[in-house]
């Protein structure tokens, strides 16, 4: 059985650039960048998700999507994803 993503998931590696697919030989799951034209068949986001050090990982984030900023009232770190416009308060890799 091939485990399901969640919407943060797939929300996460496709704005990574990351397009997840099924091998149709084995049925395993892949995940395919579509600039770069790299195959893989574990999560790339996978590592990033679980690290405790997530926090100081800003590439991680930005090929995510995310960009790292402090709030100049509070100096608070928040996170921006520039396709969705969305932010966060928390680090939106740590699971």
């Amino acid at each position: 059985l091939v485990p399901q993503h969640g919407a943060d998931d797939i929300v996460a590696l496709t704005a990574a650039g990351w397009s997840v697919a099924t091998d149709s030989g084995t049925g395993r799951r892949y995940y395919y960048h579509n600039e770069t034209h790299k195959t893989v068949w574990e999560n790339p986001l996978k590592e990033v998700s679980t690290s405790a050090n997530v926090d100081n990982d800003e590439k991680a984030l930005n090929a995510a999507g995310w960009s790292v900023a402090k709030d100049p009232s509070s100096g608070k770190t928040y996170y921006y994803h520039r396709t969705t416009r969305e932010t966060k308060w928390d680090n939106p890799l740590v699971k």
